[in-house]
């Protein structure tokens, strides 16, 4: 039995652990800890300011964010395109909305420039888009202490303007440089449009900005822009298809008139002659007797 008992302390008591080893170790550790508090409050200090210095100095983006589903090729699907939003459909089949050619849409420098263009009222001031935009950056703000130099060899954002109803036909070169220039902006940087699901074709659109009522707005104008041309394309389309269905039934009319005239006129000519036998035939009877 000794020997048993030999080999199993040699075996599995080599380093054996207790509670008042674990209180030990413990003491220690916060020994040191206490010796070194000064260290410590101080590191919690600097981190405290640094993570408050940098809240403070770090602007929050807000993101506006829209899902819906495109139409698939075959024109099969949960939805049919960016109707879905409010509550339209069409099933059609494959057409330019379909698949990528609808998000390359949502991503066009025409539609975006649209979106900028359109108006809004913003604490009762009518205003386009762009030019809340510039509010929104406190370009405008600073504009109000902007004198304008003289012979200067640029423009001023200060110096253009975007009202409200002003046709683009006659925009300056200048209002359509800065127009293209921040749609470009947005698209690089603020807009993203992906799709999350193969499989039902759902689409994720979002648009961040510095601003959290801009980034609404401007989201909402864009998908309607958008939503507008699909309605206005698919709405010529089926008047154009309506009008060669017209086109086709006058002329099958035409040729079903014209066929009702033929059997009408031939059926006049029959009764006729069948009088004219009768007429004949009264007379030789009349002649025999």
């Amino acid at each position: 039995m000794a020997d048993i008992y030999d080999f199993y302390d040699k075996n599995t008591s080599k380093n054996p652990i207790s509670i008042v080893s674990i209180c030990n170790k413990t003491l220690e550790i916060s020994s040191y800890i206490w010796n070194k508090k000064l260290i410590v409050v101080i590191a919690g200090v600097l981190g405290a300011i640094i993570g408050l210095v940098s809240a403070l100095i770090q602007k929050v983006d807000y993101t506006a964010t829209y899902k819906f589903t495109i139409e698939s090729k075959s024109g099969e699907g949960v939805g049919s395109g960016i109707l879905s939003l409010v509550g339209l459909g069409s099933n059609d089949g494959a057409s330019a909305f379909s698949g990528n050619n609808l998000m390359g849409l949502i991503q066009s420098r025409t539609m975006v420039e649209n979106a900028l263009l359109s108006p809004i009222s913003v604490n009762g001031d009518s205003m386009t888009i762009i030019e809340y935009k510039f509010v929104c950056d406190s370009i405008r703000e600073k504009c109000k202490t902007y004198e304008p130099e003289e012979n200067a060899k640029t423009v001023s954002v200060c110096e253009i303007h975007y009202p409200v109803g002003q046709k683009r036909s006659t925009f300056s070169r200048v209002q359509d440089s800065l127009l293209m220039l921040t749609s470009s902006q947005l698209l690089q940087k603020s807009i993203k449009v992906e799709k999350t699901d193969k499989k039902y074709n759902f689409v994720n659109f979002s648009f961040t900005s510095k601003d959290e009522s801009f980034s609404k707005i401007f989201a909402t104008a864009l998908l309607k822009e958008v939503n507008d041309f699909y309605i206005a394309t698919r709405t010529e389309r089926t008047n154009t298809n309506t009008k060669s269905f017209s086109v086709r039934a006058d002329s099958i009319r035409n040729e079903m008139n014209k066929a009702l005239y033929r059997v009408a006129s031939v059926r006049d000519a029959n009764l006729n002659g069948v009088a004219k036998v009768q007429v004949e035939r009264l007379k030789y009877e009349t002649e025999a007797r």
